[in-house]
C-alpha cells in the first residue's frame, strides 16, 4: 500500500514537472524557425484541401490547387531548405536576463538609452504622416468616401519618407525588448514614461500604414510586437499564456486587415482569401506554366533597386525589368492565366521561383540562414538580432503573400540593427550594465555587481 502511495506520488510530480517544462518552453518554441515554419506549412496543407466547389465560387476562379502535388513538394522544399540552417546551428535558448540592480540611482541616464530612439522614431513617423497628407491633400477624403483602391492607386509616395516605416519598425522591436529588461531597474516613472512613449510610437506606425493603406506594412508592426511579447513575457507563464496571446493577435490581425479592406472598398472575406488560399491556387498556376511573371531576379534583388537614395547617385538601370513596370504586369498576366487578376500574389516562394525555377531552393536557404542566425542573436538580446528576428519572423508567417523578404526594407532593417549594437555600446550606458561582447552570438546582457 505504502508502496502505491509512493508510486503515485512519484507520477504526480513527474508530470508537473514535465508541464512546468513544456510551458515554459511552449512561447519559444511557437515563435522559432521551426514552430513558423509549421505554422506557414498548416496554411499550405490548409489551403490546397479546400472544396473546390466552395473556393470557385468566394473566389471566382478555377480551383487548380486541390490536391496538387506540385504545390505540396515544392512549397515543402522551401520550408525544409529554410530549416536545414535553423538546425545548423541549433541551440538551446536561454532565459532573457532582466536587469534587477536599481542601477537608475547611480546612472540616471539608463532610461534616455530607450527614450531617445524612440522620440526620433515618433518624430520620422508624424513626419511623415504629415508629409504624405501635405502631397496627397484629398487623400482622406477618398478614403472615407469609399474610395480607398483609387486614392492607393494614386498616391504620391516620392520625397514624403514613405519609405521610412522600417526605420520606425527597427527602433519599436530594439526598444520593446530593452524596456522589458529594464524594468526592475528604472524607476517608477521613467518606465511610466518609455512605456506611453513606445505606445503612442507604436500607434503613430500604425497610423502612417492607414494613411498609405499598407497593410503589408501594418501587419509586420502587429506581428513583431506579438513576437517580442511571446519571447519576453511569454517564457515565464503556462503554456495557456502563450495560446492567449496568440490568439488575441490573430483577432488583433484579422480585425486590422478587414479595417485595411474596408478602406480600400474591397470585400474583407475576398480580400483575406487572396492572402492565402489564392495564393497558393496561382502557384500552382505558376508552376504549371500556366501563369507567366517577368522574373530574371527582380523580386530576389529589389532591395538594391530600392536602396535609399540609390537613384539620386546613379540613373543605371540595375534590374532587367523595372519594379513598377513588373508590379503592373502581374495584372494583364494573370487575366490571361483565366484567374481573378485582383487578386494577384503567388507566395513568396513563387516569386523567387519566377526569377530562377527550382533555382528558388537556394534563395529560401539563404533567407534560413539569416532568419536562424537573428534569432540565435535576439535570445542572447543583442541589438541586431532584436531589430531583425521579429521582422523575419513575421515576414515568415506571410510567406504565402508576396516576397517581402527582398524588398526594400531588408537594407534598412540590417543598418538599423547594426547601428543600434553601436548605441547599445555607447560609454555613457557601459556603467549600468555589462554590454554585450564583441564575439558573434556570446554576449548577453548580465545583471551588474550592484546590489538588489
Amino acid at each position: 500500500m505504502a508502496q502505491t502511495q509512493k508510486r503515485s506520488i512519484s507520477n504526480v510530480l513527474f508530470l508537473k514537472r514535465l508541464y512546468a517544462a513544456v510551458s515554459e518552453s511552449t512561447s519559444v518554441n511557437v515563435i522559432s524557425p521551426l514552430g513558423l515554419a509549421v505554422v506557414s506549412f498548416g496554411f499550405m496543407v490548409l489551403s490546397i484541401f479546400i472544396p473546390p466547389s466552395w473556393y470557385e465560387d468566394v473566389v471566382h476562379e478555377p480551383d487548380l490547387m486541390f490536391m496538387n502535388g506540385h504545390v505540396f513538394v515544392f512549397y515543402t522544399a522551401c520550408i525544409l531548405s529554410m530549416l536545414a540552417s535553423y538546425y545548423l546551428i541549433r541551440f538551446d535558448p536561454p532565459k532573457f536576463r532582466v536587469l534587477r540592480s536599481a542601477m537608475s540611482d547611480t546612472k540616471p541616464n539608463l532610461w534616455l538609452m530607450v527614450l531617445a530612439p524612440l522620440l526620433l522614431a515618433m518624430a520620422v513617423g508624424i513626419l511623415t504622416i504629415l508629409l504624405i497628407l501635405a502631397s496627397n491633400p484629398s487623400l482622406i477624403g477618398d478614403i472615407l468616401s469609399g474610395h480607398g483602391a483609387e486614392a492607393k492607386a494614386n498616391i504620391n509616395m516620392k520625397d514624403n519618407l514613405g519609405g521610412m516605416s522600417p526605420f520606425v519598425l527597427s527602433i519599436l522591436n530594439y526598444t520593446q525588448v530593452r524596456i522589458y529588461q529594464c524594468e526592475r531597474a528604472l524607476q517608477r516613472q521613467q518606465l511610466r514614461i518609455c512605456r506611453i512613449v513606445w505606445w503612442a510610437t507604436f500607434c503613430v506606425a500604425i497610423a502612417t500604414a492607414l494613411v498609405k493603406l499598407a497593410r503589408y506594412e501594418a501587419i509586420p508592426i502587429v506581428l513583431s510586437w506579438l513576437i517580442i511579447a511571446l519571447r519576453t513575457r511569454g517564457s515565464g507563464y503556462s503554456a495557456w499564456y502563450s495560446i492567449r496571446g496568440g490568439l488575441l493577435g490573430g483577432v488583433v490581425i484579422l480585425g486590422l486587415f478587414s479595417l485595411f479592406a474596408a478602406l480600400r472598398g474591397a470585400e474583407a472575406f475576398q480580400s483575406l482569401m487572396g492572402y492565402g488560399p489564392a495564393s497558393f491556387n496561382h502557384l500552382a498556376a505558376l508552376l504549371s506554366g500556366r501563369l507567366q511573371l517577368m522574373g530574371g531576379g527582380t523580386h530576389t534583388f529589389a532591395f538594391i533597386d530600392r536602396l535609399p537614395f540609390m537613384h539620386r547617385i546613379s540613373d543605371v538601370q540595375i534590374l532587367p525589368y523595372d519594379l513598377a513596370d513588373e508590379f503592373k504586369s502581374e495584372f494583364p498576366l494573370t487575366r490571361a492565366a483565366g484567374l481573378n487578376s485582383q487578386l494577384i500574389w503567388v507566395t513568396a516562394y513563387g516569386y523567387y521561383y519566377a526569377d530562377w525555377g527550382y533555382g528558388a531552393l537556394v534563395v529560401t536557404s539563404i533567407i534560413g540562414l539569416v532568419t536562424a542566425i537573428s534569432w540565435k542573436s535576439f535570445n542572447f538580446q543583442r541589438a541586431w538580432g532584436c531589430v531583425m528576428y521579429p521582422w523575419l519572423a513575421s515576414l515568415t508567417l506571410l510567406s504565402m503573400t508576396f516576397a517581402h523578404f527582398t524588398q526594400q526594407a531588408l537594407p534598412i532593417m540590417v543598418i538599423m540593427g547594426l547601428l543600434l549594437e553601436g548605441w547599445d555600446r555607447l560609454p555613457m550606458w557601459q556603467h549600468n550594465v555589462s554590454m554585450p561582447s564583441k564575439a558573434p552570438f556570446r554576449g548577453r546582457w548580465r545583471q551588474t555587481d550592484a546590489k538588489t
